[in-house]
């Protein structure tokens, strides 16, 4: 069943049908035995043991020499479920012991659910033990020991139990029918699991009794207790038959509750009939003629006619007839059916309970027209400058079959093209927006002529009306891409970029900073894709962007931002007049500046004894004029060369401290 299925699904995603508040063992009297069943137990549980104590006894006996552990064999296992083996098998689509075992032992957590069902599944898979060395009315002390796959305990649970009848579980309460397209839906009501030894109902029965007749279970298989789950469905049963449902709540040891009766539910056909078939209508010029097919149901009772003017389904429709079509005469004659409008004549089939049929396939159907209709008035052109769209707005000619309007689009009235592939439905107030290309607006600066005509049922086209618009050009043009920078070989910076595809480009503007404000530089023409900045500083960090501006003034985003330090290879000019004096503290070095604009310091070198070559630096960053070597001498040799920004050295300047 539908129910049960859903409860399986569950418990394959994860979903216990008990909680982690359930115990891990269940100890309880039934008559005259005693059932212990796990419960909520470790992942790591491979078998248990039973000590037990009776009336008198001050030790604990072992019950159970060898633990309990599932079975092995798949046809024991078979055996064990007993009758519960029908179920359980068709539930693991096969009736091979081999098979179902097999994909039991796989899926834990569905083993475990059906066990709850099954006294026989839980003897197999080692999960219960009935203790029937025990006398009705006597108290017994339990000790069970969960083991582990070493035989190593997990864990023990005790109990003391009085052998006696078992308590009933509550009922279930608030039984519900429905029934619709032969299936009867069963819900009902439970409270939710409180966890705890006494919280132990696991299932439900679902009974049916047929008119005055005994009940008996709907399914051989019991419904889990899965709260939001609580139903049950029937799909065998008949029309005029009466049914009463019943659900009882069943224990983890079997014990039912008391029965719970729906009021009793009487199946009325609600099935329509089928639809009728072979529609065809014929046009005789005073009228139309329409036949279909008889319908074979016997309990067909008769048939109505509709007309549309649509072949949408939900189409507005007219009835035509004012009195039942009887069963066997499957004509009707629409002798007020309109001339040059397009018709759609459906039919349904009624039964003798009511019952309609789905409607029909249309049969269409349109009498020849070749007078076209009139003009279209008062064609009206609003232009939404934000969004670049045009709104048309138009009055409806007077002809009775008109079908809808063409609108026509392009930059001339010799030049205009269909926009739309089907007529514009006739509206009281026709509008029409046209947005572009996929609604991303309409081409800026550009002119447009519009023109609307009237269609009539007939596909005859009426006279153009038309309206100018013009474009306005709020859109700037695409940022310029492509953008690279690079230095010359005489400090200059040279910049290129790609040419912009846009129609109404009017220049480029190039903006550079040595901070964070940028400012403009240069604008160039629409056809540029190069600049050359020629007034920098070498050895300066510059960054650059460019944007494209178009004929209407708006400019782009920014493109791509780079930065570069012009340089050169050209050394400097030496510093000029170098004089090297003797004084006090040892030889004092002057000159002046180098002519080169770009020179950032001085180095000086020095010989290593009088009369010799100055190639020792002495000093590689001088900013300043002069320079005191301390440790100078008469009759050395000094040098001064200057250095630029770009780290080019130039030619040195020699003096002889005398």
């Amino acid at each position: 069943m539908r129910r049960l299925f859903i409860s399986i699904f569950l418990l394959l995603s994860g979903i216990n049908v008990f909680s982690q508040e359930a115990p891990p063992v269940f100890v309880l009297p039934a008559v005259d035995k005693a059932v212990i069943v796990l419960g909520n137990t470790p992942e790591t549980l491979r078998g248990f043991q039973i000590y037990r104590k009776g009336p008198g006894q001050r030790k604990y006996q072992l019950m159970t020499p060898e633990p309990i552990t599932p079975v092995e064999d798949p046809y024991e296992a078979a055996q064990l479920m007993g009758n519960d083996f029908q179920w359980i098998s068709r539930k693991m689509d096969s009736m091979d012991p081999v098979v179902v075992w097999r994909k039991l032992s796989l899926n834990h957590n569905l083993a475990r659910a059906y066990a709850l069902l099954s006294h026989g599944l839980r003897l197999a898979l080692g999960r219960t033990w009935v203790d029937t060395g025990v006398l009705r009315g006597q108290r017994y002390d339990y000790r069970v020991v969960l083991l582990n796959e070493a035989g190593k305990e997990i864990v023990q649970y005790k109990r003391r139990i009085k052998i006696e009848d078992p308590e009933q579980p509550p009922a279930p309460e608030n039984i519900s029918l429905a029934y619709e397209d032969g299936i009867v839906s069963i819900d009902w009501e439970y409270p939710a699991f409180r966890g705890g030894e006494n919280d132990r109902t696991v299932g439900f029965v679902v009974l049916r009794r047929k008119g005055t007749g005994p009940f008996k279970a709907l399914s051989p298989a019991p419904i889990l207790r899965i709260e939001g789950y609580l139903n049950a469905f029937d799909d065998k049963v008949r029309f005029g038959e009466t049914y009463t449902y019943a659900v009882v709540a069943l224990d983890i040891i079997g014990v039912i509750s008391s029965r719970v009766e729906a009021p009793p539910l009487t199946i009325e056909d609600t099935s329509p009939p089928l639809v009728p078939t072979g529609l065809k209508a014929t046009d005789r010029g005073d009228d139309v003629l329409l036949i279909w097919k008889m319908s074979p149901e016997l309990d067909v009772s008769h048939y109505n006619v509709f007309r549309g003017l649509s072949v949408e389904e939900n189409a507005e429709l007219n009835k035509l007839n004012t009195k039942p079509i009887p069963a066997d005469q499957p004509r009707f004659v629409d002798g007020a059916a309109p001339r040059g409008v397009p018709l759609y004549y459906r039919v349904e089939a009624v039964d003798k309970q009511g019952n309609k049929s789905v409607l029909s396939g249309p049969a269409p159907l349109l009498a020849e027209d070749k007078d076209p209709p009139g003009p279209v008035e008062k064609l009206l052109a609003k232009v939404n400058k934000d969004e670049r769209t045009v709104v048309l707005t138009w009055g409806a000619p007077k002809d009775q079959d008109l079908a809808g309007y063409y609108i026509y689009s392009g930059p001339g009235d010799a030049r205009l093209l269909r926009i739309t592939a089907a007529p514009l439905k006739p509206e009281q107030h026709p509008v029409y927006t046209d947005g572009g290309y996929k609604e991303r607006g309409l081409e800026p600066g550009r002119s447009l002529v519009y023109g609307v005509s009237a269609v009539d049922a007939s596909y005859n086209e009426g006279p153009r009306e038309i309206v100018k618009v013009q474009i306005p050009d709020n859109l700037p043009p695409d940022p310029p891409h492509g953008f690279a920078l690079r230095p010359t070989r005489d400090g200059l910076a040279k910049l290129s970029w790609q040419p912009l595809l846009c129609f109404d480009l009017a220049a480029y503007r190039v903006y550079r900073s040595t901070s964070k404000e940028f400012t403009t530089v240069a604008e160039l023409g629409k056809t540029a894709t190069s600049w050359l900045d020629k007034d920098l500083e070498r050895g300066t960090l510059y960054h650059y962007y460019l944007t494209a501006v178009d004929t209407s003034g708006n400019e782009s985003k920014r493109s791509l931002e780079l930065q570069i330090t012009p340089t050169d290879i050209n050394p400097p000019a030496p510093p000029l007049k170098l004089k090297v004096q003797i004084v006090r503290k040892g030889i004092q070095l002057s000159w002046a500046p180098s002519p080169d604009t770009d020179v950032k310091n001085y180095r000086i070198y020095r010989s290593d004894y009088p009369g010799g070559k100055p190639v020792r630096m002495i000093s590689k960053g001088e900013n300043a004029l002069k320079f005191l070597d301390r440790s100078g001498s008469k009759g050395l040799i000094y040098a001064v060369s200057a250095v630029d920004t770009s780290g080019n050295e130039g030619v040195k300047l020699e003096a002889k401290a005398e």
